[in-house]
């Protein structure tokens, strides 16, 4: 169960990392910046890495709390899934899908909560381990 729960801190810390720096690297970022004070875009980076970082948050949050219970195929499998929708989200911020204009990013980064979200629950359902004590009932 601990190796579980590690697997899902460390699979989310890297992911939020991966989505902080995807989300400083949007197309058209760095130049919004030029014309304000250092303290000004300090705060302004530090709510955009915060906003990226999010999503992992809430959802780490979510999957440490039901999948380490449910086994390793589970956790094994809500990780893959949400390396899936990492890529997807760094698409659509990205413009990689050939798009003329990505979702605003607060929209993508509230689909991307609710599909880890709906991920983990789904793994968690799959992961079921109430089968087994129906089983060994005398």
């Amino acid at each position: 169960m601990m190796a579980n729960y590690i697997r899902l801190v460390i699979a989310h810390g890297v992911l939020a990392l991966a989505s902080a720096s995807v989300f400083w690297a949007r197309p058209n970022v760095s130049g919004a910046h030029a014309y304000m004070r250092p303290r000004a875009i300090a705060f302004v980076l530090f709510l955009q890495a915060f906003a990226a970082i999010t999503p992992y948050l809430l959802s780490g949050c979510y999957a440490c709390n039901i999948l380490p219970d449910r086994g390793t195929k589970a956790t094994v499998t809500f990780i893959v899934l949400a390396v899936g929708i990492a890529i997807i989200a760094t698409g659509l911020n990205r413009h990689l899908f050939g798009l003329n204009a990505s979702p605003p990013p607060l929209l993508a980064l509230t689909g991307l909560t609710l599909a880890l979200i709906i991920g983990a629950r789904l793994c968690a359902f799959m992961g079921r381990n109430d089968i087994a004590q129906w089983e060994n009932r005398p």
